[in-house]
């Protein structure tokens, strides 16, 4: 009778700790995207401390199981992420398909993707990190970016936004694996500089920052925006061992003035104790545009979710 009891508790203890994985599939509209695999769901969040309502789209991947768990990305820029038939310039990072094949071929645990829309008007004062503007030397650069953020900035929102009104909302609706180790942020251009920030100001939220063709400057002669965003990793990157960085740069249109500034960037990154915990590409020939993004997530995507 003993052993009977002792295996009715145990077995009650086990179906509950599988209970807190067995989430209803999400009650959410499906956005209007055409995707080459996966379910996009969409919602509005809004965030009193940001001041915004934001579309989120959130990608869950084929055969997506409530009884198992996955990682998360978050990304910046959620419109351009999935369909380029609904983007402004018919390009896309057609993140879904780097995903889809990287689990076909058995590199990857499919993470779900978050997908944060940028607001047009705002998107660079959202996007520029607040720390790091006072720390550009140069009075006529610290000014042009002033001006591009008219004045405002609001990265330190956008941060909060993310980890504490986008997140909480996607591990309360999906299956999740909500701990840091499991959780990445990546962007391109201010969406980069965002990615860095987003894991300086937020560790014990994501683990993993993916930095596409950082914005670090317009000018190929002048790398004070580099040189700030330098000086804040020195002062904000985690040390302690459980965080990684993928970051890359072209040489092409927009990246051009970013190339003189990028083996700086890494050199500094490798200096703070990151040297086996960074991925870096440079990669000549290479611009500044969702079909050259597209042509290398799947680099980062295999680095951070990486089933070895």
């Amino acid at each position: 009778m003993k052993k009977y009891t002792l295996f009715a508790v145990m077995a009650i203890l086990l179906a509950c700790v599988g209970c807190t994985h067995n989430k209803p599939m999400p009650n959410l509209p499906k956005a209007p995207l055409e995707v080459v695999s996966g379910t996009v769901y969409r919602t509005q969040l809004y965030s009193a401390n940001f001041g915004d309502s934001l579309t989120v789209d959130i990608w869950t991947p084929d055969n997506y199981n409530t009884q198992q768990t996955y990682p998360v990305l978050y990304m910046h820029d959620g419109q351009n992420l999935f369909d380029p038939n609904s983007t402004w310039n018919k390009q896309a990072w057609n993140i879904d398909d780097a995903i889809a094949q990287l689990v076909a071929d058995g590199k990857i645990e499919a993470p779900i993707v978050v997908g944060v829309h940028s607001i047009g008007e705002s998107r660079i004062d959202d996007l520029m990190p607040e720390k790091v503007a006072p720390l550009i030397k140069d009075s006529t650069i610290f000014a042009y970016m002033d001006a591009m953020c008219q004045g405002k900035y609001r990265g330190d929102e956008y941060v909060d936004f993310l980890a504490n009104t986008v997140k909480p909302f996607v591990d309360s609706v999906f299956s999740t694996k909500p701990e840091m180790e499991h959780t990445a942020v990546m962007g391109s251009s201010m969406g980069g500089l965002m990615s860095f920030y987003a894991l300086c100001e937020a560790p014990h939220v994501f683990s993993k920052a993916g930095c596409f063709s950082t914005h670090i400057g317009n000018n190929p002669e002048n790398g004070a925006l580099a040189y700030a965003l330098m000086d804040y990793l020195e002062q904000s990157l985690p040390q302690d061992e459980t965080h990684y960085i993928y970051l890359d740069c072209g040489d092409q249109n927009i990246d051009a003035p970013y190339a003189p500034f990028f083996p700086a960037l890494v050199a500094k990154i490798d200096s703070l104790g990151y040297t086996n915990r960074m991925l870096h590409g440079f990669y000549p020939g290479a611009g500044h545009t969702e079909t050259d993004w597209a042509a290398r997530v799947h680099v980062a995507l295999e680095y951070f979710f990486s089933r070895r």
